[in-house]
């Protein structure tokens, strides 16, 4: 009798294993519940690359400032003077642009801000000075 009931389960066996025979299903499984539809949050958002041109040149700016600093011996007063003068140049030749005159206060306002955190700044060089100037135009970007 023993081997009736082994013969049988081995041929039980066999014949679920092609089939794919499953035990049904209790009441006790949970129900998984249906995925939920939510939209994934939006990448967070890098300058875009005008603004990374933007601070690029005023990184260049900044070592500028720099060179005027050491090698030129301007004082302060003389390179805000210069900086006023080519926000002045860049509004006369854009004549009617109001964008162009806005973008060249709001950069002359930021250069300002370099100029003397530069000058309050000896030690620096000119790689430093780029460096701070464009970290701090990507921190606070002008667009």
């Amino acid at each position: 009798m023993v081997r009736w009931q082994q013969r049988l389960s081995g041929v039980v066996l066999l014949a679920c294993l092609p089939l794919g025979c499953a035990a049904p299903m209790t009441e006790t499984l949970l129900p998984v519940p249906p995925p939920v539809s939510t939209p994934a949050p939006p990448p967070p958002a890098g300058p875009s690359l005008a603004q990374q041109l933007i601070c690029r040149f005023q990184g260049i700016q900044g070592n500028e400032i720099v060179d005027w600093r050491d090698t030129q011996h301007l004082t302060l007063p003389q390179v805000l003077d210069r900086l006023d003068a080519v926000t002045a140049a860049s509004i006369t030749a854009n004549p009617g642009d109001q964008r162009v005159a806005s973008l060249a206060h709001l950069h002359n306002v930021a250069m300002r801000h370099h100029a003397l955190v530069i000058y309050a700044n000896p030690q620096w060089t000119g790689r430093e000075a780029w460096a701070y100037a464009e970290y701090e135009c990507l921190r606070n970007p002008p667009l």
